[in-house]
């Protein structure tokens, strides 16, 4: 009997160090993993909050590692075409030159053909060969794709006809040669040929702004989101170290609690008994 009132006395003190033990044990725990929701039932409200932020951001950061690729391939292509509209600038200059017939030799408007010949086989050979990621960056710069023009042309009966030409025919043998050719409908095709490059380029620069408009909207949404999570999910070291040092101070007060409650119970016990002994004849 006496023993039991002796447990009994320490049964509180017990509850306050489990209880206290399952605190250390959580504080240790959020301290380990640096997160203070390691499973649903920590906070079963805030699980699904994370959960869903969580499918959120991946959402925002496909969209993030999509405009990046984008915006490579953007940067790609405008420098591609950078390096066409300085091929036509200078191809201008030999027609320009060319057109003075006056002042140069047939050898040298041989040499400004040879020159023109290179710059439309190069346009043709990058059109071909430019690609970032396994996209043609030129798909659309080809010689005879670019500065459309039409050529009038007499016929002996009087009449004319018309044709359409591009920079391909200023090669060697072109309508538009630097030799035979008809140089003004060359300059025009020129002409044309950059005011369409300068176009593409605009769109160019018009959508990759729109890109980088999009990156910069989803990481300011990502890091909000991110902090949103992290307030929900990770542990604040400051305030887990004090939850460790309380609860450990408070499960160390129970125990003493407890040692002290049993042994003022046999301190009891032991008074009772003696009194017994004592009135025992």
């Amino acid at each position: 009997m006496f023993g039991r009132i002796a447990g009994f006395s320490a049964v509180p003190a017990l509850g306050a160090y489990r209880a206290h033990s399952i605190d250390l044990n959580r504080a240790l725990e959020r301290l380990a993993t640096g997160k203070q929701l390691n499973r649903a039932s920590d906070n079963p409200a805030g699980m699904v909050s994370a959960e869903s932020i969580s499918a959120e951001l991946k959402k925002l950061e496909s969209l993030v590692d999509r405009s990046t690729r984008e915006l490579g391939y953007l940067s790609a292509k405008d420098g591609a075409y950078g390096a066409v509209g300085d091929l036509l600038v200078e191809l201008e200059g030999l027609v320009v030159s060319a057109a003075n017939r006056g002042a140069m030799s047939d050898e040298e408007i041989e040499a400004l053909q040879l020159q023109a010949d290179s710059i439309v086989a190069t346009l043709n050979h990058l059109a071909g060969t430019q690609e970032f990621n396994g996209q043609k960056l030129l798909d659309e710069a080809h010689a005879y794709q670019l500065g459309h023009v039409t050529v009038v042309s007499q016929n002996e009966d009087g009449s004319t006809t018309s044709r359409k030409a591009t920079l391909a025919d200023i090669a060697n043998g072109g309508s538009l040669n630097l030799r035979t050719g008809d140089l003004e409908k060359a300059q025009e095709a020129i002409k044309s040929a950059i005011s369409g490059v300068a176009s593409t380029r605009g769109a160019i620069g018009a959508r990759s702004k729109d890109v980088e408009s999009t990156i910069r909207v989803s990481a300011s949404e990502i890091e909000n989101l991110t902090s949103a999570r992290s307030q929900i999910v990770d542990a604040d070291y400051a305030v887990e170290i004090s939850n460790l040092v309380r609860a450990q101070t408070l499960q160390q007060a129970s125990l003493y609690m407890m040692q002290v409650m049993m042994q003022s119970g046999e301190r009891v016990l032991g008074l009772l008994t003696g009194s017994t002994g004592a009135m025992r004849p």
